[in-house]
């Protein structure tokens, strides 16, 4: 991805800059950023749960009772799809940052 984006918008990198190194900076930059929006929706989605049930929305808008028990329910499937897509990344981001301790060999 990264040498699609300094190929796209002609991007010329600086004299003793390793391409490699700054390759691995963007990776760990997007895997960053992918953990932090799974955390945001997953917060997000529990916000919107607990204002539904704190306002009673459901028994002001009986009408809509099935459009907002249909988006409770989808909004907790989600929940769990992004908590395990966030923590995974993040355990995998975890053990990649301590996998060169591993290569060490000790006394």
């Amino acid at each position: 991805m990264f040498k699609y984006i300094v190929d796209f918008f002609d991007l010329k990198l600086p004299d003793g800059v390793n391409g490699s190194e700054l390759e691995l900076y963007f990776s760990i930059g997007m895997v960053s950023l992918v953990i932090f929006t799974c955390f945001i929706n997953v917060f997000g989605n529990l916000v919107s749960i607990n204002l539904i049930k704190h306002y009673d929305i459901e028994t002001k808008y009986s009408k809509y009772k099935w459009i907002i028990n249909r988006f409770i329910n989808m909004s907790w499937i989600g929940i769990i799809i992004e908590s395990v897509i966030g923590i995974t990344s993040l355990i995998i981001f975890i053990v990649l940052g301590f996998l060169p301790l591993f290569k060490i060999k000790w006394l």
